[in-house]
């Protein structure tokens, strides 16, 4: 019995794993366009000020 239950706590854990896996490129996707999104209001609002939209930059930055 406590065999049967490791496998099927293994089972929906691999299955969890796999879904995550198959929805990671849409979430990136998504994560990508909204972050063009917030750098194309960003870049209008700096023309509207009568800025140059090269006054705003996106960076990122890795933290350990």
């Amino acid at each position: 019995m406590i065999g049967y239950m490791h496998q099927n706590a293994q089972r929906q854990r691999l299955a969890m794993l796999r879904r995550e896996q198959q929805a990671l490129p849409t979430r990136l996707a998504r994560a990508e366009a909204l972050r063009e999104a917030r750098a194309m209001r960003a870049a209008q609002r700096l023309r509207q000020q009568g800025r140059s939209s090269t006054d705003y930059m996106l960076t990122s930055i890795e933290v350990d």
